[in-house]
């Protein structure tokens, strides 16, 4: 999984600049630049020096405000992306009053890594940081949409127990959810639960049962029977219990000490278990779990929230995009895709996904595809958006495979618009090409 950090500080432009000309000798030879050698080559291929050289650049909208760059460098550290960028307010670019006194800039780095490479890029912020003596604070490439989101004041979600997270990765299991499902809905007898779980199920009940148990999902209990009428007559938590109840007189109705009847064991559903099978809400803390994992910050997810009537199972804002979730405990058919999609005009994600237990039915798929078609036709390519249809994640073990691949793509499309601001600087400008070649009278 790719991650995109992003860092900016401000300071005195005169300084940032006279600090920014040491970045060279102040890192080691593992750092390769990437803008001053496609200079650099340019330079010797047209015979112009770099001083001579235009700074041209396109301009698309800034990720940290209205900035001008003036310097900026690309290095590579084997497949870690490192970037350091020192800009000035547009207006005082305009005005040509950068070099005035006590001017204010401001530095930006970057990092762009694979997970297991985060110390490489780590090491080079701290560089950064102690060659130029600021604090660099970390920064979010916010979209619209998240900006929003967060100023309509949503509640954010209380972090569940450490045993409550360990319950419902126990749920996320098949086996073990069937199981539980089984004891909620019936008398909880193990010969009952026996005999629905079939010849497949009975071999793996007793490993099952354990889980369950100790998840605290489910209690054991010792049921009585009568012999007569093979009704339950009383359900205690152990055998010493029932023995001390009939030698303290307790008997069936047709008379005999209760300890004397037909004795089973039985399983049934606790409050944990019950409070998360309920609306499925294991899924929700398996998911909030996994979005922890990736690094989202429990400030930014939102879970069971209301939007005009609809309940949203989950939102959060992953790299700072706002991505929809629909959590679904078995087959996701055509009828959840309708509601979903009726969900998400009135979310508007960013991005959505679906998650469910089982598969995505063909019919809810065709829904999905035509709608993205119907969106393409009416929309010029250059502006297609391609997060109109949901991502999609089959059984609960992918999901953090899913997630980890939908992480990758947004910091790849924001390390994609912050390189689109800087990677200009190592083009040459129609007028540099011109002049190397002689044919600009101009010049």
């Amino acid at each position: 999984m790719l991650r995109f950090n992003l860092y900016s500080s401000a300071g005195a432009l005169g300084e940032l600049l006279a600090t920014y000309d040491k970045v060279g000798e102040h890192l080691d030879e593992s750092y390769i630049s990437i803008l001053e050698a496609a200079r650099n080559t340019q330079s010797k291929l047209l015979g112009i020096e770099l001083a001579e050289m235009e700074s041209d650049r396109m301009d698309p909208q800034p990720v940290c405000g209205p900035v001008r760059i003036v310097k900026a460098e690309l290095f590579r550290n084997a497949s870690t992306l490192c970037g350091l960028v020192i800009g000035v307010s547009e207006t005082a670019y305009r005005m040509a009053v950068i070099q005035e006194t006590g001017q204010r800039g401001t530095l930006r780095v970057f990092t762009l890594a694979d997970s297991q490479d985060e110390r490489t890029a780590a090491d080079f912020v701290e560089s950064m940081q102690d060659l130029f003596k600021v604090s660099l604070n970390s920064r979010d490439v916010m979209s619209d949409r998240a900006r929003s989101l967060i100023g309509e004041g949503l509640a954010q979600i209380v972090v569940a127990e450490q045993a409550e997270h360990a319950a419902a990765r126990t749920l996320a299991g098949k086996d073990a959810r069937e199981l539980a499902v089984a004891i909620k809905s019936g008398s909880g007898l193990l010969v009952d639960l026996a005999k629905q779980m079939g010849s497949d199920g009975q071999a793996g009940l007793p490993s099952v049962r354990e889980r369950l148990l100790e998840s605290d999902l489910v209690v054991g209990e010792t049921v009585v029977l009568c012999g007569k009428t093979g009704q339950a007559i009383s359900r205690v938590r152990s055998r010493s219990t029932l023995d001390a109840m009939a030698d303290a007189g307790l008997r069936c109705s047709c008379g005999k000490p209760a300890n004397e009847e037909k004795i089973e064991e039985a399983l049934s559903i606790t409050e944990l278990g019950r409070d998360l099978l309920d609306k499925s809400r294991w899924m929700t803390l398996v998911l909030i779990e996994e979005l922890l994992h990736i690094g989202v910050s429990p400030d930014h997810i939102f879970v069971e929230q209301q939007f005009d009537g609809d309940e949203i199972a989950c939102i959060a804002i992953i790299s700072g995009d706002v991505v929809l979730f629909e959590l679904r405990d078995g087959r996701f058919s055509l009828g959840h895709a309708h509601s979903f999609n009726a969900k998400i005009g009135i979310v508007q994600p960013d991005y959505s996904m679906v998650v469910t237990t089982e598969k995505i039915g063909n019919d809810a798929k065709i829904h999905f595809d035509r709608r993205r078609q119907a969106v393409r036709k009416n929309m010029p390519r250059p502006y297609v958006d391609e997060s109109v249809e949901p991502l999609f994640v089959e059984g609960i073990s992918n999901l953090r495979a899913g997630l980890e691949d939908l992480v990758t793509n947004l910091v790849t499309k924001d390390a994609r618009r912050v390189l689109s601001e800087v990677l200009p600087l190592a083009g040459i400008t129609p007028g540099t090409l011109l002049r190397g070649l002689g044919l600009d009278p101009v010049g």
